[in-house]
């Protein structure tokens, strides 16, 4: 996988490119500090596979930075990240094209899970960033799901396979396993049965 990292904190790049390469070992990854060496890094590589783009560093100006970097990375999907972020952030960069985002404090399991399912094509957003997905009766979980990850739920709860899942929804069988990975984090499921079971038991199947 090759990944273009943007973010003003060594610590933040060191530990993120750390955790990509223990779980991608043929990691590809170019890490840079701020926007104009992030936009030079994207337009002499025209092929990342994701690009991950602190919202706040040097250079950013919010949404014009992310417009400036949409335009150089041309079809290669982008995932901001920030530790501050609002909802209305959130969703404006949606808007405009970015692909994912990912708050700092989301744990490094998720963070890859994002990560890869920005790189096929998917969109990533936490359950709180949300904006009219299918949400839940109240409960201390607070559990929302994208509107791809209730289908995959629905089907999974008929009991089809992975690969029936993929075939019903036109997706990758690899997207389906990262969908419910993502569903299973966010419903603190240990199993597909208990994905089911805890899914029932907050409203959302």
């Amino acid at each position: 996988m090759k990944v273009l990292l943007a973010d003003d904190h060594d610590l933040v790049r060191d530990a993120i490119g750390a955790l990509l390469r223990m779980d991608e070992p043929d990691l590809e990854l170019t890490a840079v500090k701020d926007l104009p060496e992030a936009l030079a890094a994207a337009r002499g590589v025209s092929d990342f596979d994701a690009v991950i783009l602190d919202l706040r560093m040097p250079g950013m100006n919010g949404l014009v930075g992310v417009q400036k970097m949409l335009q150089a990375v041309g079809d290669s999907p982008i995932m901001i990240m920030s530790g501050n972020a609002s909802k209305a952030d959130v969703q404006a960069a949606l808007k405009i094209g970015v692909k994912g985002f990912v708050p700092k404090t989301l744990t490094g399991k998720s963070l890859i899970n994002a990560l890869r399912l920005v790189a096929c094509g998917e969109t990533y957003v936490p359950a709180a960033y949300l904006g009219s997905a299918p949400v839940g009766p109240s409960d201390a979980n607070h559990v929302a799901l994208t509107d791809r990850e209730t289908e995959v739920l629905g089907q999974l709860r008929q009991g089809n396979s992975n690969k029936e899942i993929a075939l019903a929804l036109d997706i990758a069988e690899t997207t389906v396993k990262l969908h419910l990975r993502s569903i299973s984090d966010k419903l603190n499921a240990r199993n597909r049965t208990d994905i089911v079971v805890r899914a029932i038991e907050v409203g959302l199947a």
